[in-house]
């Protein structure tokens, strides 16, 4: 799927793109790019290339062995009302790695809306890379932690189930960097 950049650093975090799909609330929602009502969530993997030109992805770590376990996981979560999908996947990955929103958003990607059926119920997951220019700190809350790994390494331990997200995310760091070395 076509990725959305923004790499206009006057576009505000809380503005939605006129290319994503917006939906006003958690809530089951009908949207016309999906039949009937259906829950959707929003998420994505800040990237960097390190000085050796080396892959670097941000990935969360939570506290709560329910939502996660151990693994390492891409930093997702429910929209607030009003919120677009890429807004919600910038906040909920600021809000699980501590890097700032407004960098994760202006250069936003999204590389993927997958119909996922997690272990209670099914909902549409929007996937995004968030290239960055540099290493941010990831930082750690009351939810759990954000942590920098190398690409490879990050295909190791992040859930299971999450994979095909990463290497989607990848796919598109790649195409924005160039490639790797």
């Amino acid at each position: 799927m076509p990725g959305v950049k923004s790499s206009d650093p006057k576009v505000a975090p809380n503005t939605p793109s006129p290319k994503l799909n917006t939906h006003t609330s958690s809530h089951p929602v009908t949207s016309p790019q999906v039949s009937g009502p259906m829950k959707w969530k929003a998420g994505g993997f800040p990237f960097y290339m390190n000085e050796k030109g080396k892959l670097m992805v941000c990935l969360f770590k939570s506290n709560d062995p329910l939502y996660g376990g151990k693994a390492p996981q891409m930093p997702k979560g429910h929209p607030d009302p009003g919120e677009a999908p890429g807004q919600a996947a910038a906040r909920e990955a600021m809000e699980e790695t501590g890097i700032p929103t407004r960098l994760l958003y202006q250069n936003r990607i999204q590389v993927g809306k997958v119909k996922f059926r997690g272990e209670t119920s099914t909902y549409i997951q929007y996937v995004y890379a968030f290239p960055l220019e540099k290493k941010f700190p990831a930082t750690s809350n009351d939810e759990g932690m954000g942590k920098w790994y190398d690409y490879e390494y990050a295909l190791t331990v992040i859930r299971k189930d999450q994979k095909s997200f990463l290497k989607m995310a990848r796919a598109a760091a790649v195409k924005y960097y160039g490639n790797e070395k």
